[in-house]
């Protein structure tokens, strides 16, 4: 298991935070499409996580999602399940336990949507 020390939130959207990243000591990045993109920029932001993403190496890069009530849990999701060099997802603080249900066939869904099989998961 591996042990992070330290995770430094970058807002997605933010170009010139995301490109000093390869400079940055921390274990690990979390890109936040959360409450630091406005809704205007989110579609750009995760974008520009998932060409940041793409460029960092190893796998040390997470996606803080947007929660249920926002409307952008699916989109974001289903834009990143699959990426290559993810970690995996932060769930923001105002999932309730009730919601992590429907967040969980969210995650099922972009799956589905992929291709992604659970077969498919076992034989590699």
């Amino acid at each position: 298991m591996r042990i992070w020390r330290s995770l430094l939130f970058v807002p997605a959207n933010q170009r010139r935070m995301l490109d000093k990243l390869g400079s940055l000591p921390a274990d690990g990045f979390i890109f936040d499409l959360e409450d630091t993109v406005p809704p205007a920029e989110k579609v750009n932001a995760r974008a520009m996580a998932k060409e940041t993403i793409a460029k960092t190496p190893g796998d040390k890069s997470w996606v803080r999602v947007n929660a249920v009530p926002s409307g952008y849990l699916h989109e974001d999701l289903a834009e990143f399940v699959g990426t290559p060099g993810l970690a995996g997802f932060v769930v923001p603080n105002r999932i309730l336990p009730a919601m992590l249900p429907r967040s969980i066939a969210c995650c099922r869904a972009s799956r589905f949507e992929r291709g992604w099989r659970r077969e498919a998961r076992r034989s590699s």
